[in-house]
């Protein structure tokens, strides 16, 4: 029986793959996993312009991307001509999407307007999409100095523009859109900026770094402009279309880090020479770290925090084994060990209720309740999964369907329901009997939106679970923008019982936050929405609380 083991922290690379290896539309699986060619199906056409916002000039040297829904790393790109025209002439029947991106501009995506999804195209056989329009704006800049206590220049470090948004399902994240590095006057510039407003933070590590073992003994910790440690406190900052915004200046004091040294252990004896991968890992990014032959290493310039780090290595037989350790520095060195090994694991069976197969792609994702936990997870294969080297922490389980035609009703480990409640997992647990239930009888609503008596374009319209517990698995929440008609449509919605709101797009996805249905109760529609239903709805505009 094949199934497919998946490292933590390789799992969004893992994932990335496994998509890209999946028979493409019009493969069939045949016996044995083969591919098995169906008769393709006659091609259509896409084709369009690309204007500047502001006069409606064809924009030269603009870029159109188009990339099938759901099949990340399948493509296709073309530049626009001297009109700004440009042309897909031949693309295989299904759902795409389709962004248009050029230096100096805003990137984006068909029918996107503020922090929307945008619109996704459905391209049946022969059928031409040809009036495709794109109207993008000029980027801002965001420019400023950072010096030092002594009023001198830093060079090489970090600054970021990052949005406050909600995440699918519940959590607040400070998010870095753009970064840029200091040059030897201190100076830097944010460039490619949509009009809006960010908060500006410099220093820290920031995501993927190298922690080097000859770093030096201090550094310069982040700060938000203006001079504040923390998000909640910092100043926001306003981009405008086609402006710059000067003078976001920091002033910065040198921090004291201190250094973390240890030793790999690995119960397992070695035929040879083993290398060891190792480092800081969490579910917003990891940093590294050398590790000598004898598995000894040392992170020099590490400022006071909570990390979890961890080491890797390959067994004999190929598969990749790996150990975590939780590790609070305070303001003083630390040592510690590294159990290679050393980790819980969850396997499983799937099945469907009601008629059809289960999808080809389908994932299984335990995503930890802290930024410091990392993310494990695995496919399901032949109606079984397996999640290997998953760190001590206690995690979401979610399922990843990227053709949204199932959902998840229940998920039961060792007898107990963890369908909307989270799992706590020890180190070197093993849940050998989770039963996972998934459903198909997912519907469809129709959402008619007006502002008044017209009809309400690039609108966002989300669908928001009345059971509270629901709303921590983003699979509950369903959202889409209306068209040039003003309708929305939302598929792959799993039955049950909604509110359902209409209103502009927002840069800080306020939808994800599980207390915006409280706020906002009176301004909703209830929704019960029915299994496998075609179901119309209208709504009004709103202006959200």
């Amino acid at each position: 029986m094949n199934r497919l083991r998946i490292v933590p922290c390789l799992f969004l690379a893992t994932l990335t793959a496994a998509l890209a290896q999946t028979p493409a539309p019009g493969v069939q699986a045949g016996p044995a996993g083969q591919a098995q060619q169906k008769p393709p199906q006659p091609p259509g056409k896409v084709s369009g312009r690309v204007l500047r916002a502001d006069t409606g000039a064809g924009l030269l040297k603009s870029t159109v991307i188009l990339s099938m829904e759901g099949r990340p790393g399948e493509m296709l790109t073309t530049r626009v001509d001297s009109n700004g025209a440009f042309e897909f002439p031949e693309v295989a029947p299904g759902r795409y999407r389709i962004s248009a991106e050029r230096n100096g501009y805003v990137r984006q995506t068909y029918g996107q307007r503020g922090g929307g999804p945008g619109l996704v195209l459905d391209l049946l056989p022969r059928q031409a999409l040809d009036r495709i329009e794109f109207r993008l704006e000029r980027a801002g800049v965001i420019t400023g100095a950072v010096v030092d206590e002594d009023n001198e220049p830093i060079e090489g470090l970090e600054v970021r523009a990052q949005r406050l948004r909600f995440m699918p399902g519940g959590r607040q994240r400070a998010t870095a859109l753009k970064t840029a590095r200091t040059d030897d006057l201190g100076n830097y510039r944010l460039t490619g900026l949509a009009p809006g407003f960010y908060y500006v933070q410099a220093g820290g590590r920031g995501e993927g770094t190298f922690l080097s073992p000859y770093s030096t003994g201090f550094t310069y910790a982040a700060q938000y402009f203006a001079s504040s440690p923390v998000v909640e406190g910092a100043q926001r900052v306003q981009v405008t279309t086609g402006a710059e915004t000067r003078r976001i200046d920091f002033f910065l004091r040198a921090a004291s880090t201190y250094q973390i040294t240890g030793i790999i252990i690995d119960p397992l004896p070695a035929a040879g020479p083993r290398s060891y991968s190792a480092g800081t890992q969490t579910s917003m990014g990891m940093s590294s770290f050398s590790v000598g032959d004898d598995g000894k290493f040392t992170m020099r310039g590490v400022l006071p925090g909570d990390y979890m780090l961890f080491a890797a290595t390959a067994s004999p037989g190929g598969d990749r084994r790996t150990g975590y350790r939780r590790a609070t520095l305070t303001e003083a060195d630390l040592q510690v060990a590294i159990e290679i090994g050393k980790t819980a694991e969850v396997r499983g069976e799937a099945k469907l209720v009601g008629d059809g197969a289960l999808p080809g792609r389908l994932f299984i994702t335990l995503q930890g309740e802290t930024d410091v936990t990392p993310f494990a997870g695995g496919q399901v294969a032949e109606g079984r999964f397996e999640i290997k080297n998953i760190a001590e922490g206690t995690y979401t389980v979610l399922v990843n369907d990227p053709t949204n035609s199932t959902y998840m009703r229940e998920i039961r480990c060792a007898g107990e329901d963890f369908t909307t409640q989270r799992i706590t997992l020890a180190a070197d647990q093993k849940l050998e009997d989770c039963r996972l239930t998934l459903g198909n009888d997912v519907a469809q609503v129709a959402a008619s939106v007006t502002r008044g008596l017209e009809p309400a374009e690039s609108v966002i319209v989300v669908l928001i679970p009345k059971d509270e517990d629901k709303r921590q698995n983003p699979r509950f929440t369903t959202l889409a923008q209306t068209d040039k008609t003003g309708v929305a449509q939302l598929r792959g919605v799993v039955p049950g019982d909604y509110f359902a709101y209409a209103f502009n797009p927002s840069d800080d996805a306020v939808y994800y936050d599980p207390e915006f249905p409280a706020r906002n109760r009176d301004l909703g529609t209830s929704v019960t929405v029915q299994p496998n239903g075609q179901q119309a709805l209208a709504l009004q505009v709103i202006t959200p609380r």
